[in-house]
């Protein structure tokens, strides 16, 4: 509550001048705040922040509550009414409303059951107590790939293993003793 509207709701029992003194305000300001707060209900730019807070709502519950800001500046734009997505953005945080987006969840890996597995050589434990007891890679290569080498001298071992297999994958697990 601002010190003009104590005033205003204390005027009838409290002498103004007094009341002005008492609160720091001039009186001039405080018959100033009644002429401005008495005459216009709503400024128009109050007015369209209150017709787009009542358009935003319906939009959003036409969608049940799945449209954002940026689907909604949409549906107000084909409705006709100019309105950025940052206005309709902060009216909807105003109002405490937010869309939803619903994503899928995208398998990348699908595991082949037929497929064979190599051996598991070392049964899992690759620590074995000292460096460099365990060695393991998994290369799988392609001949398109292996043209970017200059020749099998200044390839990596799986990579040279793997250009005199033909391109076949290569898969080597073991322990070096």
């Amino acid at each position: 509550m601002s010190r003009f509207e104590l005033m205003a709701a204390e005027c009838a029992s409290h002498d103004v001048t007094r009341m002005a003194q008492l609160l720091g305000v001039s009186t001039s300001g405080y018959y100033k705040h009644l002429d401005r707060s008495g005459a216009i209900g709503l400024t128009p730019r109050a007015q369209r922040r209150r017709d787009l807070e009542v358009k935003i709502l319906t939009h959003h519950k036409e969608s049940k509550g799945t449209y954002g800001s940026p689907r909604i500046t949409a549906d107000l734009h084909d409705a006709g009414d100019q309105v950025s997505v940052n206005t309709v953005a902060a009216i909807m945080a105003e109002l405490g409303i937010e869309g939803i987006s619903p994503r899928t969840f995208k398998t990348t890996t699908v595991v082949d059951p037929c497929a064979s597995f190599p051996p598991d050589l070392v049964g899992r434990r690759f620590d074995q107590g000292r460096i460099d007891a365990v060695w393991s890679s998994d290369f799988k290569c392609r001949r398109r790939h292996l043209k970017s080498y200059a020749g099998p001298r200044n390839m990596p071992t799986g990579l040279a293993m793997a250009q005199a297999n033909g391109g076949a994958e290569v898969q080597k697990v073991g322990i070096v003793a």
